[in-house]
């Protein structure tokens, strides 16, 4: 028979490893970052951190997207309506380019929720007419 305290030191040592292996498998496969898990930490321990101004993450992430291949030929408008929570919206050529756009934003420190809201032509809206010109005579 197990003592109390036995279980409790092998439960505390199962929590630490699905941990540990729950933040490598999300760092190798998804979109978790350890500098994102610390500051939830800190939140959950009631520590403050310095918030950055959101008017100067959402110009790093404008500027960002702007300097970008893939994101920028296209008008994407980027909003940031509270502290770490950025909001894309525009219309993408290609459902790449719309990721592309969601990647970038979400490199930039400071952009902790990406909201990505990028529509893709043809896909999410009816493909839009090429623009032409009226021949002259």
């Amino acid at each position: 028979e197990e003592s109390p305290i036995g279980a409790g030191i092998t439960a505390a040592f199962g929590f630490a490893c699905g941990l540990v292996v729950g933040m490598v498998a999300g760092e190798m496969l998804g979109d978790v970052r350890s500098d994102r898990i610390r500051r939830a930490v800190g939140r959950l321990r009631g520590r403050k951190e310095p918030s950055l101004d959101p008017e100067l993450i959402r110009e790093a992430v404008q500027e960002a997207l702007r300097e970008h291949d893939a994101t920028r030929l296209f008008d994407i408008t980027v909003l940031a309506p509270g502290a770490g929570l950025i909001e894309l919206t525009g219309l993408a050529p290609d459902a790449v380019a719309r990721q592309a756009a969601g990647d970038v934003a979400r490199a930039v420190p400071g952009a902790d929720v990406v909201v990505n809201r990028i529509l893709v032509n043809g896909s999410d809206l009816p493909p839009q007419p090429h623009q032409t010109t009226p021949e002259t005579t």
